[in-house]
């Protein structure tokens, strides 16, 4: 006779603190596991902890066995445990109510770049050297990739965290930070590169939802700046798309919209002062509006290889929606009831 009770939990999860594993009892009253992944931002994790067991009975739970700033790995997998998230706890809530249960709360140490504000003026100093300063300061170590030059004579950061400041950074040069374990990762973007994996619809993707809009902002980029030495005007135009930029396809979302009018901006930028600089700029913000164009999320068995930065190829879908997509964000989700699962959030420049 069969077994209606029985239950089928795939995958696993594995808790590290300060470097230990956690005890049987602590992975006994486990209920769910989330680590939540988006570029340029700090990745958190949460843990909930139940006094009540899975058979009904009730359980002692240390209300104590963890506090602010223990260090945490989170490992996830299916056939193997892979690193998800290294980070430290942040926060560390209890609840009574008909049963008492804890949840713990974390980010990656790309979190410590929040910490506090700064006003520092750097002047003629490569941004190379920016990065890895803000990250010292921060208690991090930076790793940098590409070249993103010294692009400004002048860069303030006028009294805001290290993050913001790296952040407005980053976005002028179209580079983006994630962590790869305990190293701050800066690199230039990622989208379009090589794919880690295909994922076929319907074999290996539950729920797939995407969106394609055309973009109304960014064909054409002018960047305008003013070179004091000189007393000349700087600028720089973009308004054709890489090959990286089309992402295996035909067209980018710009010539998909060649229909419609043209939707070229200008920007007047007072602290460029260099061509490299206002070409840097025009490339970025050309980069910017055209990621909205294809815009989607996918559900599936949990992955470990699906994190923020990685690029994947969709197939059995359709010409125009086959092809890499870059993946923007991940959660990974372990339950006591339903096992490992993922989902990714995706976006695509061309077609």
């Amino acid at each position: 006779m069969a077994n209606s009770g029985l239950k089928l939990v795939t995958g696993a999860v594995k808790i590290i603190r300060n470097n230990q594993p956690v005890s049987t009892e602590i992975m006994a009253a486990l209920q769910n596991v989330q680590v939540q992944q988006e570029l340029n931002t700090p990745a958190m994790f949460s843990m909930r902890l139940s006094s009540l067991s899975e058979q009904g009975s009730w359980q002692d739970i240390n209300l104590d066995a963890f506090k602010p700033g223990d260090d945490i790995e989170v490992q996830m997998g299916l056939a193997q445990l892979d690193p998800i998230i290294i980070g430290k706890i942040t926060a560390v809530e209890p609840s009574f109510r008909e049963y008492a249960s804890v949840t713990i709360r974390g980010f990656d140490l790309m979190y410590q770049l929040r910490f506090g504000t700064r006003t520092e003026i750097n002047i003629n100093k490569p941004y190379s050297d920016i990065f890895s300063h803000l990250a010292t300061q921060s208690g991090l170590t930076a790793s940098i990739e590409g070249e993103p030059g010294d692009l400004t004579q002048v860069s303030m950061q006028d009294g805001i965290s290290n993050y913001d400041y790296l952040l407005q950074l980053l976005k002028q040069l179209d580079f983006e930070m994630l962590m790869s374990g305990t190293r701050l990762k800066i690199r230039p973007s990622a989208i379009g590169q090589s794919a880690v994996k295909t994922l076929q619809y319907p074999r290996d993707v539950s729920e797939l939802d995407l969106n394609l809009k055309i973009p109304t902002a960014g064909d054409k980029v002018t960047v305008t700046g003013w070179d004091m030495l000189t007393n000349k005007v700087v600028t720089a135009e973009v308004s054709n798309a890489t090959v990286q930029q089309k992402m295996d396809g035909n067209e980018s979302g710009y010539q998909a919209a060649s229909d419609f009018p043209s939707s070229a901006i200008a920007i007047q930028r007072q602290d460029v002062n260099t061509q490299e600089a206002a070409e840097s700029i025009a490339k970025a913000e050309y980069q910017k509006n055209l990621n909205r164009f294809i815009e989607g999320s996918a559900s599936l068995f949990g992955d470990p290889q699906l994190t923020a930065g990685v690029n994947i190829r969709l197939a059995g879908l359709s010409d125009r929606f086959n092809g890499l997509y870059y993946v923007t964000g991940a959660t990974h989700g372990y339950d006591s009831t339903t096992g490992y699962k993922t989902e990714i959030q995706l976006q695509r420049t061309g077609v």
